[in-house]
């Protein structure tokens, strides 16, 4: 055994690389959030629509970032879903929704976090030590 696990899309990562489901439609974000997460240790697995999210294993990953507004629904089904498999992961729901009232509601709905698109290096930066310290409380 090589100490990896397969992935989705055939490629393998390491068995202590902690992984991160990032959900998120734009295929240019996805992208640089994903090589900023990667550039920091994560291994990302990212998929593009609500339908996709709900059918991964949330026990595989140590956090999910989670686009708001995708093409088949809503972060907040993908939230509802992952708080039900997986009551521990931590979920950061991202939106460039002009909803003052969404950031309390989704923390209300489980989320640990809400990033306000567009999305900084500083604010990923921010999630992820406080994933690493077990805070990720509060608007990012």
């Amino acid at each position: 055994m090589d100490g990896s696990s397969p992935t989705a899309q055939g490629r393998h990562t390491p068995l202590w690389q902690p992984r991160i489901l990032l959900v998120e439609d734009d295929a240019n974000l996805m992208l640089l959030i994903s090589m900023h997460m990667e550039d920091a240790g994560f291994w990302v697995h990212g998929v593009t629509s609500c339908r996709q999210a709900c059918g991964v294993k949330p026990a595989d990953f140590r956090l999910a970032l989670v686009d708001y507004q995708l093409p088949d629904g809503d972060g907040l089904e993908i939230l509802n879903h992952l708080r039900l498999a997986a009551p521990a992961l931590p979920v950061v729901i991202m939106s460039g929704c002009d909803d003052s009232g969404l950031p309390d509601r989704v923390r209300t709905l489980g989320a640990r976090a809400f990033l306000r698109k567009p999305l900084h290096a500083a604010d990923l930066d921010r999630a992820l030590s406080h994933l690493e310290a077990s805070r990720l409380v509060g608007e990012i």
